[in-house]
């Protein structure tokens, strides 16, 4: 079940330990992703399959897989999982 409760910091920050992404509510996609790095302490991370809808950003403000499927631009992440599984 989505809570549907908006919880981004200023109405646009989506923060998480290791990064923080800027989202804009009306085009429902992120604008970009800050990371912090720390290079001695990267490791790898499983990948599934899909996508998820965050549950603490609300699923109104983002683009799920049916909006992408016909899209032919890029549906890459905006940061690498590796960089931010430390």
């Amino acid at each position: 079940m989505l809570n549907n409760r908006l919880q981004l910091r200023d109405g646009i920050y989506a923060d998480y330990v290791n990064y923080t992404i800027v989202m804009n509510k009306e085009r429902r996609a992120p604008l970009y992703a800050a990371l912090n790095i720390d290079q001695n302490q990267l490791k790898g991370s499983r990948r599934k399959k899909g996508w998820d809808i965050d549950t603490r950003i609300g699923a109104e403000v983002q683009l799920n897989t049916d909006s992408s499927r016909a899209n032919p631009s890029d549906r890459g992440h905006q940061a690498r999982r590796s960089s931010i599984s430390w």
